[in-house]
């Protein structure tokens, strides 16, 4: 499938994440939402479409796609970034897609619109709050949640895009496995992450 498609608006956290989309794309326009918060108009190949940098947490996502205006004539949500391995056999920089999204505050499961590739799937994604380098959280989120891998903004924008009707696809680098290596693990394997993200969203 084409991630990228005219009017397309990709979500993503941190700027570092979308480091190598930014590197092959022409910004026509920049809106400070925010210190954390941006809103870009690029061009790809000819293909207009937005990125909308959010910030961390489900809280700073929710407030900047409330920014967006539906005026916007959008046709569909790409929820591109990093997350956490919950499992042992899901390894820094695999590149994946969730069967399903869930989180810590809400019984409600987000179901993102399917993915025709050949992109490993995972069961489930969990969205949380606040991430937690610790074994206890990382036993918390695999027995008492049943996920696969952890992220923090997911559910928020499959919320969001259906409540309003649009069509949301959810990719993920993971960055690192969750524990009290976490912080280690991310700052290595962001860059990879980075690169992996834009040769597929830009195929």
């Amino acid at each position: 499938m084409a991630f990228i498609l005219p009017q397309t608006v990709l979500v993503f956290a941190l700027k570092a994440e979308m480091l190598d989309v930014f590197r092959n794309v022409d910004i026509k326009s920049h809106y400070s939402l925010s210190k954390r918060k941006h809103l870009y108009q690029v061009v790809w190949q000819e293909i207009p479409f937005y990125m909308l940098q959010t910030g961390i947490g489900p809280t700073s996502v929710q407030h900047a796609l409330d920014v967006l205006s539906l005026d916007m004539n959008i046709s569909q949500i790409v929820n591109a970034g990093t997350c956490g391995s919950l499992r042992d056999d899901v390894f820094p920089e695999d590149l994946v897609v969730p069967e399903q999204v869930i989180s810590q505050w809400d019984k409600t499961i987000q179901k993102p619109a399917n993915i025709s590739s050949n992109i490993r799937t995972v069961n489930t994604c969990i969205t949380v709050r606040n991430s937690q380098n610790t074994q206890e959280f990382k036993s918390i989120l695999i027995h008492q949640f049943k996920a696969d891998i952890v992220d923090m903004e997911a559910w928020v924008v499959l919320d969001w895009a259906g409540k309003h009707g649009f069509p949301a696809y959810v990719l993920k680098c993971v960055s690192d496995r969750v524990g009290p290596q976490s912080p280690v693990d991310v700052k290595l394997h962001l860059p990879r992450c980075s690169q992996t993200l834009a040769e597929v969203l830009l195929l």
